[in-house]
């Protein structure tokens, strides 16, 4: 079918061909060029229907009258198809996967950023445990500076003691 061109729509062509002998005006546009070139030459730049170099016959015209409407109603159909609501399952389906897509992406950005803390932190935490055994050291040697001052005063209290209670003895 190379070289058709339909000047009418399908609902026109199937009223052209729906005619008594196909003799309506528009069944009559829809010759060759080749048949016609003397008497039916168009201003508007638009090429007459034709198939071969022959004139259309009325079961020509029905079938592709039938096929532009076939066509026409398949596309309104998928337009139809298209603007349908959606069933309920859907709508959950499609909510189920997203969660599910959120929860996998973000339990996947928790062990990458877990990951990355953990490197980053590293170093600090080993300079923080080696900050924490040197003031443990400290702590300790103070504390049994503290033990030897305190052995020291307990001595001389008990020295201080004693010699108060030798002195109350001779009075």
């Amino acid at each position: 079918m190379q070289g058709m061109y339909v000047e009418q729509s399908p609902r026109r062509l199937m009223h052209a061909a729906s005619l008594q002998g196909g003799h309506s005006d528009r069944a009559s546009n829809m010759t060759t060029t080749a048949s016609n070139a003397s008497e039916d030459k168009r201003t508007d730049g638009r090429l007459l229907f034709r198939h071969g170099f022959r004139r259309l016959d009325r079961d020509e015209i029905d079938r592709i009258a039938a096929r532009r409407v076939r066509i026409e109603l398949e596309a309104r159909r998928g337009k139809a198809a298209a603007t349908k609501p959606l069933s309920p399952a859907m709508v959950g389906t499609g909510i189920l996967a997203g969660v599910a897509f959120v929860f996998s992406v973000m339990t996947w950005l928790n062990e990458t950023t877990q990951d990355k803390v953990d490197k980053a932190t590293a170093p600090l935490a080993t300079r923080m445990t080696e900050m924490d055994r040197r003031l443990t050291d400290r702590l300790d040697a103070v504390d049994a500076h503290i033990e030897r001052l305190e052995v020291r005063v307990d001595k001389q209290f008990e020295t201080i003691n004693t010699k108060l209670d030798l002195l109350l003895k001779r009075r």
